[in-house]
């Protein structure tokens, strides 16, 4: 493909499924971030009511408990960034850019959320069981596993694309 959009990319195969993949990743993103609202709304609900009030416990507990639903909630914002940078990627595709070294950098980033997830998700305790032994664990593991694999594969997409641009720049 060539570094720069194509100019017709309605014709081009893998245009078209990028286009197609942006907008999976459209409802995707769309869908987790209302998905992660539906759940945040009733600790932010019960924290406005309180802070509405004078009882200074009930403040104190209802933001204790909108903390901890924030930081089990911080492995999933980050795999919803996940989404958010492989829809950008997926975005581009559709204009036809391929091999531009944006691309391996988006790929990089979708890599970089995906570790985090998995470290937060460490971090956090995560699993089936509720401790750090479940089947869940396993699945983080390969979560960080993918996710640093897709990042080095996001800096040789770059590294190829700079070598790219530089050899045509060249001829």
């Amino acid at each position: 493909m060539t570094a720069e959009p194509i100019d017709d990319p309605a014709g081009d195969p893998l245009a078209q499924r990028g286009r197609s993949l942006a907008t999976l990743f459209t409802i995707i993103l769309w869908s987790g971030a209302l998905w992660l609202f539906a759940e945040a709304y009733v600790p932010l609900k019960q924290a406005s009511a309180a802070w509405l009030g004078s009882d200074l416990s009930l403040q104190q507990e209802t933001g204790r408990a909108l903390g901890q639903f924030f930081i089990r909630a911080l492995p999933a914002i980050a795999l919803l960034a996940a989404v958010g940078f492989a829809r950008s990627l997926f975005t581009v595709f559709g204009t036809g850019a391929i091999l531009v070294p944006e691309n391996g950098e988006r790929l990089g980033h979708i890599g970089t959320a995906l570790v985090a997830a998995a470290v937060l998700m460490l971090v956090g305790g995560w699993s089936a069981d509720g401790g750090h032994g479940g089947p869940l664990f396993s699945l983080v593991v390969v979560l960080g596993a993918v996710g640093l694999a897709i990042r080095w594969i996001g800096d040789a997409w770059a590294r190829a694309a700079a070598a790219k641009a530089e050899l045509e720049a060249f001829v």
